[in-house]
């Protein structure tokens, strides 16, 4: 069963839903009353702070002659212009951010869910897949803040579930320095919709494909911004047992995408996902519960129970939430297929 957000500029105002199986069906509810019930404020102003951060981020990324129209800088000695950095002063200022960097280089990655293929087992010394995006820029495997790959792992990879479908443009990669650096070679990033993990159907659309040897820390560009919100760093040659895949932080940058655009969702009857902390919703209809979904900025996935009419709203699926089965129960979102 697809469900479709038809979230396009004529739609975005009244809210409309189509749930698309053998038939299709649709429910209308307004914004301002969904709103209401997942206790929310309308927020145009910062809808269009974002906005402006995001242009400003991917303009000034360039380097090229969009950056010196708002920065006002050439590179020399001597500076440029009357007013330095006017427009980004004003943006600082309405967005009540301090640093220029804030702005627009918030790292995606950061403290969200992480994988591995198998962990590096070492009693002394944590290789947990967390250690790569909790902001550790320390690169000593020794001192337990690298993610490793278990031994005789011949096709190994890490993921990190974005929590959200964002635009990726690039990913920086902070090897192991203290030892075995090499070992971060030849290696694939790919950019998911739907979670690899739970759904053996899930297409990969790639960033980058690098070869060689990684160095020690570096930033990896897409070829071209890809739409997802799993991030795979998978090395599909190994070269001995003893060849893991080992990082000590992942950064992932990108813009969400307009918020007008479609979205397009799957539902998956007869299952539903286990998820500790999702928001129970009593006495809904299908299309509200969804509806509910789309309209908050945090939930990346939800339960129906069309016996009960139960809505539950999924913010913080973890790797190790289980999956049950029940023909009362539809899921929506990108975890499951």
């Amino acid at each position: 069963m697809d469900i479709v957000f038809n979230n396009n500029e004529q739609s975005c105002c009244n809210g409309d839903v189509a749930l698309q199986e053998d038939a299709s069906y649709t429910g209308h509810a307004t914004n301002e009353s969904v709103l209401q019930q997942i206790g929310e404020k309308q927020e145009l102003l910062q809808t269009i702070s974002r906005r402006q951060i995001a242009f400003t981020g991917h303009v000034i990324r360039k380097g090229r002659l969009e950056e010196l129209c708002l920065s006002g800088r050439v590179q020399g000695k001597k500076a440029t212009g009357g007013q330095k950095l006017l427009y980004l002063n004003q943006l600082k200022e309405s967005t009540g951010q301090c640093a220029i960097r804030d702005l627009w280089d918030a790292n995606l990655a950061l403290n969200k869910p992480a994988w591995m293929s198998s962990v590096y087992a070492r009693a002394s010394v944590s290789s947990a897949a967390e250690n790569s995006v909790d902001c550790h820029l320390g690169t000593n495997w020794f001192h337990g803040v690298c993610s490793s790959t278990a031994e005789n792992d011949r096709s190994p990879w890490i993921v990190i579930d974005l929590l959200g479908q964002y635009e990726v443009h690039n990913v920086t990669i902070y090897n192991r320095e203290d030892d075995f650096s090499e070992r971060l070679h030849d290696f694939v990033i790919e950019i998911y919709r739907t979670n690899p993990s739970r759904c053996s159907e899930a297409s990969a659309v790639i960033c980058k494909v690098y070869s060689g040897v990684f160095g020690l820390t570096g930033n990896v560009q897409c070829e071209s911004a890809v739409l997802g919100r799993f991030v795979r760093i998978w090395k599909p040659t190994t070269l001995n047992y003893q060849d893991v895949l080992t990082v000590c932080e992942i950064e992932v940058y990108g813009i969400r995408p307009d918020s007008c655009a479609p979205t397009w969702h799957q539902g998956v009857r007869g299952k539903y996902l286990l998820s500790p902390g999702a928001a129970t919703f009593p006495q809904q209809s299908m299309v509200t519960c969804f509806h509910l979904c789309v309209m908050s900025e945090t939930c990346v996935g939800a339960n129906y129970n069309g016996g009960s009419n139960e809505c539950q709203l999924i913010s913080q699926p973890k790797p190790t939430d289980t999956v049950s089965s029940n023909q009362d129960w539809v899921f929506f979102g990108d975890d499951l297929c």
